[in-house]
């Protein structure tokens, strides 16, 4: 992946920063307005430092400077509006030519076209209302699939799923900001609580997603099918077909293993998000609950009014919080939690007692000594079957030799079954000294039927 610098030059930000950002963003927001309005990607320079001009001289900016710093606010507007102007040119935001008759033209730079995309979403908040659109695009695209159109399809599929993301995620972080913005808000205005939760919050997070994600739509119903046509597609057959779309419609020395690493990635990519996504929700539905309850708490505690001792201490604890003279209210008092003393607080009940019952004790029992040795041998013997022991043990069947197989092995007693058995289990762990491959060949030894095996030594370093 480029660095962001390597395709954009380090001075188109610039316009962002000193004191007449917030100027220089209205600015460049008017002069995509104009574009967008009049219907066309090439606008003459004249007309566009005429509307510039026209908009500065009715906005009264409070100060005006140009690149260097200086005050030009006594400037005319038109004067103004081609600081402005060349400003944006020379930063990379505005790119100006000149056609036949000498016209110049100004359009905008194509990097700016995305940015600027993004910068009027966040100034507008203007969050998609159905999530599920996203999905229902990417259902539509897999259930219609045109394999001589694959490689594309599946760029949209994953340009979409890629976007689905990156909402559900900025939705995450949004009730995060409301939930930190409620926790660390001084006021104790119930209005001003209930604004922001009925109306703020309802618009921006209840009505734009959980409307959808939770109730009328919920995109799991696509779950199934999308991920079964992402196995289909992904398939070798699939595949095949895939890697020669991408040939055919892509200028690209890659091989075919290299395109293959290319596609699946994709489809990986779009297969765990969809696998993932009702989890995904129900952290951004968790988050939401935290959120009410905590409105909820914060909302009783404002609107507690009560005259009674616990309301008594909430006022009081109010005033204090206002008051900010902590050395004041220092040693004032203690609080307390204690129950309610009454006239039967120190009432204490009759309890009935059993008489108590003398059992005799028993005689010492007879125990057998040898089965207690035997029961003492078996509990502290040692582990013959541990995975260290194991692998010890195959290290040293392999010290003459780099392959055996199972069935070459002895077995006398039921200890070396147990024994085949886990060298068998234990040969995937990392810190073995060897390996298995199983064979086609069936052996049967002490009446016990299995598929014979090789044991590969691994190397000395792993003997243990």
């Amino acid at each position: 992946m480029n660095n962001i610098f390597d395709v954009i030059d380090y001075k188109f930000f610039q316009v962002f920063s000193g004191e007449n950002r917030k100027i220089h963003a209205e600015i460049i927001m008017v002069i995509s307005d104009y574009f967008k309005y009049n219907n066309t990607g090439n606008i003459e320079k004249e007309d566009l430092v005429n509307h510039l001009t026209e908009y500065i001289n009715h906005r009264a900016f409070d100060y005006f400077l140009d690149d260097e710093g200086n005050d030009i606010s006594k400037s005319s507007s038109r004067e103004k509006a081609l600081n402005k102007l060349n400003l944006f040119k020379r930063n990379g935001w505005l790119i100006e030519e000149k056609i036949e008759n000498y016209v110049d033209i100004i359009q905008f730079d194509d990097n700016a076209l995305i940015i600027l995309k993004a910068l009027e979403d966040i100034s507008n908040n203007s969050a998609p209302k159905e999530y599920t659109g996203y999905i229902y695009v990417i259902d539509s695209l897999l259930r219609t699939f045109d394999y001589n159109q694959g490689v594309s399809l599946l760029e949209r599929i994953y340009d979409n799923t890629e976007t689905l993301m990156n909402r559900l995620r900025g939705l995450n972080s949004s009730i995060k900001k409301y939930l930190t913005r409620l926790l660390n808000e001084d006021s104790e205005d119930a209005n001003k609580l209930l604004q922001m939760l009925l109306n703020e919050y309802q618009d921006n997070i209840i009505n734009k997603a959980f409307s959808n994600l939770k109730l009328n739509d919920n995109p799991s119903k696509f779950k199934n099918q999308i991920l079964s046509k992402l196995n289909e597609i992904g398939s070798n057959e699939g595949m095949k077909q895939l890697v020669q779309n991408y040939k055919t419609t892509k200028s690209s020395t890659m091989d075919d293993q290299e395109i293959e690493e290319v596609i699946y990635k994709q489809i990986d990519y779009v297969y765990g998000i969809i696998e993932g996504l009702q989890k995904n929700i129900l952290t951004i539905d968790d988050k939401n609950s935290k959120y009410l309850n905590s409105s909820k708490s914060k909302l009783s505690f404002i609107l507690s009014d009560s005259f009674d001792v616990e309301g008594k201490i909430d006022n009081i604890l109010k005033l204090m919080k206002h008051q900010k003279k902590d050395e004041f209210y220092e040693d004032a008092f203690g609080l307390y939690k204690i129950g309610i003393l009454d006239h039967e607080s120190l009432y204490k009940p009759r309890v009935y007692k059993e008489p108590i019952i003398t059992v005799k004790l028993q005689e010492k029992p007879n125990v057998d000594q040898k089965f207690v040795d035997r029961v003492n041998e078996r509990l502290f013997k040692e582990n013959i079957f541990s995975i260290q022991k194991i692998n010890r043990y195959v290290g040293t069947l392999l010290e003459k030799q780099t392959v055996i197989k199972s069935s070459d092995l002895i077995f006398e007693t039921s200890d070396d079954i147990t024994r085949l058995i886990l060298i068998q289990l234990y040969s995937h762990h990392d810190q073995m000294c060897y390996q298995t491959e199983a064979l086609d060949s069936i052996v049967t030894t002490r009446d016990i039927e299995y598929k014979d095996f090789k044991i590969i030594k691994r190397g000395k370093e792993y003997v243990k």
